[in-house]
């Protein structure tokens, strides 16, 4: 075996890589989340509400921590995310949205809603938070969704298999 394949095959154990320790980190302490108004994904009360709210609140039961949540503008959000003080941001927020520029996001995972699709922002360089939030995604989106969007086969959430139909009941019974 030659010294190349050595050096390649000792780094890649680890790959990818979250500079900051984002996924250790939440796994930790609670996730830090920013949630920006924009129904039916995220409504703003006395405490975040809705379809992304309640996928981010799964995601991190999954990772076994809680959500402290952020109720702000994209402007505010997006700069707290920028600066390492958020781990990631939700408001059905559209693949082209220009805060994106200096942040990471998610693979679209929202049926494509009110003509785009959707994404989740999470600070950049965080690959393996990035990495576990898509296969998050990949795994349960459709399921945690439904009950919050109008489906129709149009707008089937991918990863749906087309067995989803308007007013189908999520497959986790989870809903508003």
């Amino acid at each position: 075996m030659s010294l190349l394949t050595l050096v390649g095959a000792s780094g890649c154990d680890d790959l990818p890589k979250d500079p900051n320790d984002t996924l250790e980190r939440v796994q930790r302490s609670p996730l830090r989340a920013g949630a920006v108004a924009n129904p039916p994904w995220v409504e703003h009360g006395r405490v975040a509400a809705g379809a992304e709210v309640a996928l981010v609140e799964r995601f991190a039961r999954e990772l076994g921590t809680d959500v402290h949540w952020r109720l702000g503008s994209e402007q505010e959000l997006f700069a707290a995310l920028e600066a390492f003080e958020l781990d990631l941001v939700i408001g059905g927020l559209q693949d082209s949205n220009p805060y994106l520029a200096h942040a990471a996001k998610s693979r679209p995972f929202g049926a494509s809603f009110a003509g785009h699709e959707v994404v989740i922002a999470t600070a950049p360089g965080e690959n393996r938070f990035l990495v576990t939030l898509d296969g998050y995604l990949h795994r349960h989106a459709a399921a945690v969704l439904g009950p919050w969007l109008p489906r129709t086969r149009e707008r089937a959430v991918p990863g749906d298999a087309g067995a989803a139909r308007a007013g189908a009941p999520a497959a986790d019974g989870g809903g508003p």
